[in-house]
């Protein structure tokens, strides 16, 4: 009896020995599920982004990817989304995806139209991924990140070209040659930040010489360069310099932060040229000193009327519109002479 006791005490240690050893094999069972994603590294501040975002399922995923939750960096708004696979929503102020089935070694790409913040903001963003393809389950339904969740910041300084410069060539086809550049920077007071782009293209005439740089810089001592009825100065002064015989447009862009408040017909350009150049104004409002001792003339540009063009000296005003973004573009239509203007 006692033998038999024990024999029944050895078969019970020996099931329970096996039951242990069963219970992380079962565990392994379940599938391996590892994903990554990617962002952009920067983003222009205060203006409506249309950020390019990618999930890949890992190729050592066991199982397809069904669904995902992102969250954006601090300061940025999303207002939609667009995907290349499944079905992309608004949900607790992020970006839910739905209905992937994306297999093993994938990709889905999307595009996440977001207002970002000022210069304070960015960050890292967050995401959660799952199985399923209705974002349901139990934990043990998520994926894991193969690296970590990326980073996009919003910088000023990383904003702005101050100078640009393109070589116009003399005469030939599509010889069209365009500069830009940007400005960003905190607002007066610290409300926000505002953006500034100035985007110039000098056209060829075929029956005069035109070779030449076109250039484009922000000018840091014109702070006292404003036009009187203007309805808000520019915070920056932009200086176009290109080959004479070429016309020229000039487009800036506004932020909505600049804009605020304002009516299209509101959006002027102040233009200033030297006191010795044959420059026309239709604003004229006269001459003045510059911080660097320039004697100049400033004036408001005038619409452009039905043409749409400008006449011999006389550079104006040849649309206003809003896009997307909200942003105003004011393009300018120039005459080609020497001694370009300054404008804001």
């Amino acid at each position: 009896m006692e033998r038999w006791t024990s024999r029944r005490r050895w078969a019970t240690l020996v099931l329970a020995l096996f039951t242990w050893a069963a219970l992380p094999a079962l565990a392994s069972a379940e599938p391996k599920k590892y994903f990554s994603m990617n962002a952009p590294a920067s983003a222009l501040p205060s203006t409506l982004q249309h950020l390019a975002v990618g999930l890949t399922n890992d190729p050592r995923s066991q199982t397809t990817l069904g669904s995902a939750h992102i969250g954006l960096p601090a300061g940025f708004t999303v207002t939609g989304a667009t995907t290349s696979r499944g079905t992309a929503s608004i949900v607790d102020g992020g970006v839910r995806l739905l209905n992937l089935a994306l297999p093993p070694g994938q990709r889905v790409d999307l595009t996440i139209h977001a207002r970002s913040s000022d210069c304070s903001g960015g960050g890292r963003w967050s995401v959660v991924a799952k199985q399923a393809n209705d974002f349901n389950g139990l934990p043990g339904n998520d994926f894991a990140l193969s690296a970590p969740a990326p980073s996009t910041s919003v910088t000023c300084a990383d904003a702005s070209t101050q100078s640009a410069e393109q070589n116009c060539v003399d005469n030939q086809p599509g010889s069209t040659c365009t500069v830009s550049i940007v400005n960003t920077a905190p607002l007066a007071g610290g409300t926000g930040t505002y953006t500034v782009q100035v985007t110039a293209s000098a056209f060829p005439d075929p029956t005069l010489p035109d070779n030449g740089l076109l250039q484009a810089s922000f000018q840091t001592n014109y702070a006292g360069f404003v036009c009187a009825g203007q309805a808000r100065a520019v915070p920056v002064t932009a200086r176009i310099v290109g080959p004479p015989n070429r016309t020229k447009t000039l487009k800036m862009r506004l932020s909505p932060s600049l804009t605020e408040g304002l009516t299209a017909s509101q959006l002027d350009i102040c233009a200033a040229a030297p006191a010795t150049s044959l420059w026309q104004f239709e604003g004229d409002q006269g001459l003045f000193l510059s911080e660097d001792n320039q004697l100049l003339l400033k004036g408001r540009l005038a619409d452009c009327g039905p043409t749409g063009k400008s006449s011999p000296l006389t550079p104006c005003i040849s649309s206003r519109v809003r896009d997307d973004a909200g942003n105003w573009i004011v393009t300018a239509e120039i005459p080609a002479y020497p001694d370009d203007p300054y404008y804001r």
